[in-house]
């Protein structure tokens, strides 16, 4: 039986792009904490840090489980099971699905094989990761974010 599925990713603002194209993938604090979950070295601690406040509501989709969620939102255009609501690109790791169970707000983690289940502190709006987040962006950045070892090789070539 199909039931609503809802589905958020985390969509930049022009000004969070922007920011990133000048200080790199650092300066934005939640595109940072969703890059990090596609590193097997730092998805735990990444999961344990995304907040629900990171995400944006991009989709709905009308499906019998998570799988089938994923193959609909990776093929979503011209879908009648899927109701786009914002931009939105393929489901992929790093994205979350809240199941439509009516008793408890349950959320799901794309990982790279499968889903997990969040725990219930992702729901929760904390400030403090708004602030933590507002007092680094705000700190004077490098203009380049490039391994220096990189330049001398580019400099030292023949």
């Amino acid at each position: 039986m199909k039931q609503e599925f809802k589905v958020y990713q985390v969509n930049l603002s022009r000004p969070e792009h922007d920011r990133i194209n000048e200080f790199g993938h650092d300066a934005v604090g939640r595109h940072r904490r969703n890059i990090d979950l596609h590193f097997k070295s730092k998805a735990e601690l990444a999961k344990a840090n995304i907040r629900y406040q990171d995400y944006n509501h991009v989709a709905d989709i009308w499906a019998e489980d998570l799988e089938d969620v994923f193959g609909k939102g990776n093929n979503a255009w011209n879908n009648p099971d899927v109701k786009m609501l914002a931009s939105m690109h393929s489901i992929s790791v790093g994205d979350v699905i809240k199941s439509p169970n009516l008793a408890k707000d349950e959320f799901y983690l794309v990982e790279n094989y499968g889903f997990s289940k969040l725990p219930d502190s992702f729901y929760k709006y904390d400030p403090s990761i708004d602030e933590a987040d507002w007092e680094r962006d705000t700190e004077e950045q490098p203009k380049y974010n490039v391994d220096q070892r990189l330049i001398n090789q580019v400099e030292n070539r023949d």
